[in-house]
């Protein structure tokens, strides 16, 4: 019989009178993944953190058997869960930005747990071999160099080598449990392949996974078994092939509806109805809004000489269009979007916003136009002050426009209303928040500025698929009611496909391909463009007969 490696009965989790997971039942064994699937707060992860003992102490945790690696966890103090996080249960973290110390190493925050875990067993390692050991690991897991790669800082990482760091430091102590919490959500297709891959690898050698994950092609990919979570509850379960192909709930079946890949430009994924926005003045589509001309960024590394990031890049947008821009990490599709806001000077080229300087402006004269091009991006939580609320975080944005202070408070109701959250969250602060309210925070205040182009750099990477729908359906009724020319920066293809009229396809800081987006995803030229079109994980063939 295969080894039982996590059994969960009769599981509940409540925080005062809230329960957040009712009942929930299921058992992971030696090599094989189940897969925790559903919307943000239906519980997944939470359920997770109580296999490792992360459970917060303000919440009453109770079940009827509860056992990692054979033994019954509801009877763990804090010093056993310490001897068994790490190394008989890994994880995996969904925020790599947030997950790693920003003042330690990549080389140190992996190492850690090695580190802690050998002088519990009285077998500590000299610091050679566990330098050693951290190096080994970060090449176990596709970092490119890694020895300098582990003396760097997490900012110094793209998001997709900062996700590959984080999945290090679970793997190497070598625990038979993962729990891995969306490991894929910052990766490209060609480095999502090969995590899917390493962790494929670690089940064939016996590892037990516990997947969390909204992307139905990486659940497809990877899993032997899916439980779907709603309100707290698993309200279908069975073998992968049977619940992706033929769900038999009603909440699966819209999960895999809302699937991006999917549907066309301007075809609504979600099921709420279009938001009404604020009357805006009409908008001249036929302008161009943004230019970009030849910029091109360098920068020096860590071991001397310079990258280029970006290369003569160029292309124009037009007011009420949307341009998406798709690559590997380390295309340099994130760099673009910083030059394009005015964070990063180029070394060559300029941008010119409603046909008039700007890239080349002095920060003191950019200022008072920087309503007119605001941000979205991937990790809103880091881009808030913790300490304020949310309609507190909006009140300031709507200051800047010059919004009258008796009318701040109203006026951050309504906005906050326009992107679909409820009066009754302004009072609260962004921790407190599911990912998919925290983007619509984001969202709420990109728009109170009235911007002219709105940059979104992997806004809903994070979000699990049927939130991730509800965003970009935002989206589209922002864009078709304001006129909003956008930028869209992501590697994920059905999302870029879905929402972009133009796409630029990039490697190594160029741009190898350009057209309209049906074109190039129907007939791609460069043999690039084939490549990351190839590495769609064969799964999403499993979700052409889903409904719609």
């Amino acid at each position: 019989m295969t080894e039982q490696l996590a059994r969960v009965r009769n599981l509940r989790i409540s925080f005062g009178g809230t329960t957040v997971v009712d009942g929930v039942s299921f058992e992971v064994g030696a090599g094989e993944c189940l897969a925790l699937v559903g919307e943000s707060g239906s519980g997944k992860t939470i359920t997770s953190r109580a296999l490792l003992g992360l459970v917060p102490r303000s919440a009453t945790i109770s079940a009827d058997e509860l056992s990692v690696a054979g033994e019954a966890a509801t009877e763990f103090d804090e010093s056993h869960w310490q001897g068994i996080r790490g190394r008989r249960v890994g994880l995996v973290a969904q925020d790599a930005l947030v997950s790693l110390d920003p003042l330690r190493t990549i080389g140190q925050e992996v190492g850690e747990v090695l580190r802690v875990h050998s002088r519990r067993e009285k077998k500590p390692l000299s610091r050679q071999e566990l330098a050693a050991a951290v190096q080994a690991e970060l090449a176990h897991v596709a970092i490119p160099q890694p020895v300098s790669r582990a003396r760097q800082y997490a900012h110094e990482l793209s998001g997709g080598l900062r996700q590959r760091a984080l999945i290090a430091a679970a793997t190497i102590a070598r625990p038979r449990l993962l729990i891995a919490d969306e490991p894929t959500t910052a990766l490209d297709l060609g480095i999502q392949a090969q995590v899917l891959d390493l962790l494929d690898t670690l089940k064939r050698e016996g590892t037990g996974l516990i997947l969390i994950s909204h992307d139905l092609a990486v659940v497809a990919r990877i899993a032997d078994r899916v439980a779907v979570m709603q309100h707290g509850r698993i309200v279908e379960t069975g073998d992968a092939a049977s619940v992706l192909s033929a769900p038999k709930h009603e909440y699966t079946r819209s999960l895999l509806a809302a699937t991006p890949g999917l549907h066309a430009k301007g075809e609504r994924l979600g099921t709420l109805p279009p938001v009404v926005l604020a009357p805006a003045a009409p908008v001249d589509r036929s302008s161009t809004v943004l230019s970009v001309r030849g910029v091109s960024q360098s920068f020096r590394q860590p071991g001397g000489g310079r990258i280029q990031a970006v290369d003569a890049v160029s292309f124009d947008l037009r007011a009420g269009s949307t341009i998406g821009i798709v690559g590997e990490s380390g295309s340099g599709k994130t760099t673009l979007g910083r030059i394009i806001l005015g964070l990063q000077k180029p070394d060559a080229g300029e941008v010119l916003l409603d046909g008039a300087a700007w890239s080349a402006l002095p920060e003191r004269r950019r200022r008072e136009r920087r309503h007119s091009i605001q941000a979205v991006y991937q990790d809103p939580l880091s881009s808030f002050d913790p300490r304020l609320t949310v309609g507190a975080i909006l009140r300031e944005s709507l200051a800047l426009t010059g919004v009258a202070r008796a009318d701040l408070k109203a006026r951050a109701a309504e906005l906050a209303s326009q992107v679909g959250l409820g009066g009754e969250l302004l009072a609260r602060r962004p921790l407190t928040l599911s990912g998919g309210q925290r983007q619509r925070v984001a969202i709420a205040r990109a728009l109170a500025r009235n911007p002219r182009v709105l940059l979104c750099d992997e806004p809903v990477s994070a979000l699990d698929v049927s939130i991730q729908a509800q965003v970009l359906d935002l989206f589209a009724d922002i864009q078709a009611q304001l006129g909003l020319a956008m930028v869209f920066i992501s590697h994920d293809l059905g999302v870029i496909h879905h929402v972009s009229d133009e796409v630029l396809v990039m490697s190594n800081g160029v741009v190898v391909e350009r057209g309209p987006s049906g074109d190039v995803f129907s007939s791609p030229r460069h043999p690039y463009t084939q490549a990351l079109l190839s590495a769609l994980p064969d799964p999403l063939s499993t979700l052409e007969g889903a409904p719609s």
